[in-house]
């Protein structure tokens, strides 16, 4: 595969060394000459590149903050006592009855009782597009108890999941994307944790270096490779289109449009 980027620091990912390994394939060909260069360590507004074509939001430089900057941003807040599911105990009992049963009283009550209280910080989830493949991470943020100036950034790759092409959030390769979260409750399929709406996907980024980024320790660099270049190969695949009429797919399953569909008489 070969890669268009910009020179200059900042536009060259983790996974470009690939190039040189495996070699450069010219009928591959990922653009990546609009990138997102995504630096946590910058202040605000300051990863847009405003010099080439880049419509970069607030809400895209709020995300990237919230996602990735190790500092205290505004909204931070110190940890929380919160009650949460005991999202084990609600899942067994969601294997034993339906929604349209009732559970009785009994257990009524103690699905009530099966809430747990963590402290929590703000929660943040966004989900990294690389082709055909989707990857969840969540990300926790909090100021620390004793120094208001020390932030605890908890983050990690929740789920990853292949998805069809009719699933996909950007046109790019590669992709970042704000995404909601269902935690496992009684009334919410598991399948559907994990959904992106259209509000959301108005704030994606496309074609994000994420070379500055904590991502590089959970997606592997040949598999970011491959993912990348399966995509990009499957756009060359031209679609088969059936031209053929009526008439020619009668005949093409051995029928015979003269006699094959006439009712004959009884004698």
């Amino acid at each position: 595969m070969r890669i268009l980027k910009r020179e200059g620091k900042g536009y060259k990912d983790y996974y470009d060394f690939l190039c040189g390994v495996l070699g450069q394939d010219e009928l591959i060909v990922y653009d990546r000459r609009d990138a997102f260069p995504i630096d946590p360590t910058k202040k605000w507004g300051e990863n847009c590149n405003r010099e080439y074509p880049c419509h970069c939001s607030d809400y895209q430089n709020l995300n990237i903050e919230r996602w990735f900057k190790k500092e205290p941003i505004y909204g931070d807040k110190k940890q929380m006592l919160i009650k949460r599911w005991n999202s084990h105990k609600i899942l067994e009992y969601r294997n034993q009855y339906s929604e349209t049963k009732d559970m009785g009283w009994e257990k009524r009550s103690e699905v009530r009782n099966s809430w747990k209280d963590i402290k929590e910080g703000q929660i943040y989830h966004f989900v990294l597009e690389v082709g055909f493949h989707h990857y969840y991470f969540e990300v926790e943020r909090y100021i620390d108890d004793d120094d208001e100036n020390r932030l605890h950034l908890n983050y990690g790759l929740v789920e990853a999941k292949r998805i069809e092409k009719n699933e996909k959030i950007s046109y790019a390769p590669v992709c970042l994307c704000p995404c909601g979260y269902s935690a496992h409750s009684w009334f919410r399929n598991n399948d559907e944790k994990f959904f992106v709406n259209d509000d959301m996907k108005e704030q994606k980024i496309n074609n994000p270096i994420l070379y500055s980024t904590y991502i590089p320790k959970f997606i592997d660099p040949y598999e970011m490779w491959n993912n990348i270049y399966e995509y990009i190969s499957s756009l060359r695949d031209k679609e088969i289109v059936d031209t053929r009429t009526n008439e020619q797919h009668i005949e093409s399953h051995g029928f015979d449009k003269k006699i094959s569909f006439r009712h004959r008489k009884n004698k």
